[in-house]
């Protein structure tokens, strides 16, 4: 319903919001760091589905997310690859989600980045 031109013209952004992030670049070996991410694949072995494919192929814009101790915004990503709009504007019609962790839970503790450098963002903390 929410992809129908009408409804995309009233309220042009379809946002969802969630627990477990599908992408993050933190070092706890949390799932969403994973290249395999459970929240992104799902477990193809038992018919269960991951939510990428499905926010993909609905025009979901953004994605927030929770769970992890620090903030992330990442570029619009899909299936590992990251999907800029324009030169102009990154986020223009990327066809893909921009991801934001953010960050909030459990103010004492801070998880630590990873140094890889395919990592997905232009901005974390």
């Amino acid at each position: 319903e929410a992809n129908k031109p009408e409804n995309r013209a009233k309220r042009p952004w379809i946002v969802t919001f969630g627990h477990r992030p599908m992408y993050c670049s933190n070092s706890d070996n949390d799932d969403c760091a994973s290249y395999e991410s459970l929240v992104r694949v799902g477990v193809p072995l038992y018919g269960i589905k991951g939510f990428e494919d499905l926010f993909h192929e609905q025009g979901v814009d953004v994605a927030l997310w929770a769970h992890e101790h620090t903030y992330e915004r990442m570029w619009p990503v899909y299936k590992l690859q990251v999907r800029n709009g324009t030169s102009e504007n990154p986020y223009k019609n990327p066809g893909a989600v921009t991801h934001i962790v953010t960050g909030s839970a459990d103010g004492l503790v801070i998880d630590r980045f990873t140094m890889i450098k395919d990592f997905h963002g232009p901005y974390k903390k």
